[in-house]
């Protein structure tokens, strides 16, 4: 789902709410963000393990999207890369972000290296790139191996020494320059910091401007840095952002087919079992279920024989109340081709479900 409206970032969880993940959610919905990213990965560290799982289903249960970003070091590119390929997985993430920034400068060897391995575990999962706002100004930076390997360019247009307004629109020009230029969600400053001998602190108004620049842009979502240090330093800012009126459209409803596809790829049984009418019946050549909670089971069993399997859906079709998927998927554990399943769909619910695969041992 891509992205609309007003998002923030989140270093660490635990300072936010007093690490109550039930009233960070409440407080995001009330103050009408659409996404969070979190921080998940520092380099090869797995990161905000503790509370990562709870916030996630506490954002998503108040309708948020959920992302994570990794600051990236650059030391062992293909070790960060299959950390961060792990945690999108862990957490069933709907995007990633690169934080990309001064260790990657002149290392253009290992941000290909480091895309490539993130790439090659997650080869189309959601990819936004985090860096500099003024990409001319920062020529050692490998800008290309990064985006050509991206799906969007999220440009940290902090306005200091400018008017947000200015930034945003020279920052918007000059990464849409770019020979691999992607969409562009820029990132404004909800944040206070020393500059040399000098301290920028963003103002409400700033806020506003900036906001009323990246739509004025014709762009579709913005992200602040940071929740955190406006939990802190500054709930006037918090309180701009959240003022601000962004509509953004009701997101279509999925096809129930395109449900159950997201409720298996991300592990979420529960959500599958409730797709099923109470006497709907499953069957394949290996078993059949009848009833939600049987059915749960049948998908259960393949999860666990397919432990962080990478799914890939081949082909969605629909004829009236039937939907005809096919699939496959990989895991160091084993795989599955040829995956074909037929779902009869009765009152908004599945009725039957005929599944047909070859799985085979890794």
């Amino acid at each position: 789902m891509p992205l609309q409206g007003k998002g923030m970032y989140i270093w660490r969880l635990g300072r936010i709410a007093g690490g109550d993940v039930q009233a960070m959610a409440e407080k995001a919905a009330n103050a009408g963000l659409t996404h969070v990213i979190i921080k998940v990965a520092d380099g090869a560290t797995p990161y905000n393990e503790e509370l990562g799982r709870a916030a996630r289903d506490a954002f998503r249960a108040a309708g948020l999207q959920v992302w994570g970003w990794a600051w990236v070091w650059m030391r062992e590119p293909l070790h960060e890369a299959a950390i961060a390929a792990e945690c999108i997985n862990a957490l069933a993430l709907d995007g990633f972000v690169i934080d990309a920034e001064h260790p990657a400068k002149g290392r253009a060897l290992e941000a290909a290296a480091y895309m490539g391995a993130l790439r090659g575990l997650q080869p189309h999962f959601p990819v936004a790139l985090s860096s500099y706002r003024y990409p001319h100004v920062h020529g050692s930076f490998p800008w290309e191996t990064f985006l050509v390997q991206c799906d969007l360019n999220m440009p940290q247009m902090y306005w200091v020494g400018e008017s947000p307004s200015e930034c945003v629109r020279y920052s918007v020009a000059k990464h849409r320059s770019l020979p691999s230029a992607r969409p562009i969600v820029p990132t404004g400053a909800a944040f206070g910091e020393h500059y040399g001998n000098s301290y920028f602190r963003a103002q409400p108004a700033d806020v506003v401007e900036f906001l009323d620049a990246v739509r004025d842009s014709d762009l579709p979502a913005a992200n602040f840095w940071s929740w955190d240090w406006t939990e802190q330093h500054g709930p006037d800012l918090w309180d701009a952002i959240a003022g601000y009126d962004w509509p953004v459209p009701a997101t279509p409803t999925l096809d129930l087919a395109e449900q159950f596809w997201t409720a298996l790829t991300a592990g979420d049984l529960d959500a599958l079992a409730d797709l099923y009418h109470d006497n709907a019946v499953y069957i394949s050549a290996r078993r059949a279920a009848q009833g939600p909670a049987a059915i749960r089971a049948v998908f259960s069993d393949l999860l666990e024989l397919l432990p962080e399997a990478q799914f890939e859906q081949e082909e969605l079709r629909a004829e009236d109340n039937v939907r005809f998927l096919r699939w496959s998927a990989t895991s160091a554990a084993g795989s599955v081709r040829s995956g074909l399943d037929t779902i009869g769909i009765r009152a908004g619910r599945i009725q039957y479900h005929a599944s047909s695969y070859q799985l085979a041992a890794a």
